[in-house]
């Protein structure tokens, strides 16, 4: 997904600006490649990112849950 808006007309400054700055959430679903690419590539390291994949495979490992 990333990589797709970067080759668009999308400024990259303003998302490495987005992604650093630790008062805006991200949330992400499996971003975890994403991530990766961030950081191998670009050099931007995230702050404050949520990723509902993980916190689904997290409650689901919880029995009293019972996520679908």
């Amino acid at each position: 997904m990333l990589r797709e808006l970067l080759r668009s007309n999308h400024d990259e400054e303003s998302l490495s600006a987005i992604f650093k700055n630790s008062e805006i959430v991200k949330i992400l679903h499996g971003g975890d490649s994403d991530l990766k690419y961030l950081i191998a590539d670009l050099e931007i390291v995230t702050n404050n990112v949520f990723d509902t994949a993980r916190a689904l495979s997290f409650m689901q490992r919880i029995p009293i849950l019972k996520v679908a």
